[in-house]
């Protein structure tokens, strides 16, 4: 399961969560709301239809991410048989080719159509990888925060502290204090 951070499936789908169901052939789409101290989620898509679902046998979804680019990666084991044969009825798995797949697998990137790609180059200076942590894709502003405290930028503390001062926005505000407190400088 992934929490979408990303900008290239638009607006409604941050926050909601995409679950891989590799039995199913699906992956299915969930929206968070708060319920109490904790949370709940409604099915996101008309009539119960699922986010993806293939009628491929070989499509596996076992894994979802935001990827650097803003969109929706899933990663397909792509496999033709996935239980475990201690699982199967007695004498099916001798006539399975359990291992069919093995060296398969792909990378599926989603995003909504009319949407587009900014391109992405890591931050060279702790001023534009502090800019960053204000960038609608979260893996870009994890990315940029991950650099300013694994210490790559000497002035990476006074950089921040600017952006903190200048609160270009509240999830940029957020990352910054983590920045700093990554550094040891809270």
């Amino acid at each position: 399961m992934t929490i979408f951070r990303g900008d290239l499936l638009g607006p409604d789908a941050v926050g909601d969560a995409f679950i891989c169901e590799p039995v199913s052939h699906l992956v299915t789409r969930r929206r968070l709301r708060a319920l109490g101290a904790g949370f709940t989620s409604d099915h996101v898509g008309a009539d119960g239809t699922e986010f993806i679902a293939s009628r491929d046998p070989w499509f596996r979804p076992v894994f979802t991410a935001t990827g650097p680019d803003g969109a929706l990666w899933v990663i397909d084991m792509c496999r033709r048989t996935i239980e475990h044969p201690q699982y199967m009825p007695p004498g099916l798995a001798e006539t399975l080719d359990l291992r069919a797949g093995d060296r398969a697998g792909r990378v599926w990137r989603i995003e909504r159509q009319g949407l587009r790609a900014r391109p992405w180059a890591a931050p060279t200076t702790a001023t534009r990888a502090a800019a960053i942590l204000a960038d609608p894709n979260g893996w870009r502003r994890s990315t940029a925060q991950r650099m300013l405290v694994e210490g790559r930028f000497p002035d990476a503390e006074s950089a921040v502290r600017k952006l903190l001062a200048a609160s270009p926005s509240e999830i940029a505000t957020v990352h910054a204090i983590w920045t700093l407190r990554g550094l040891g400088k809270i």
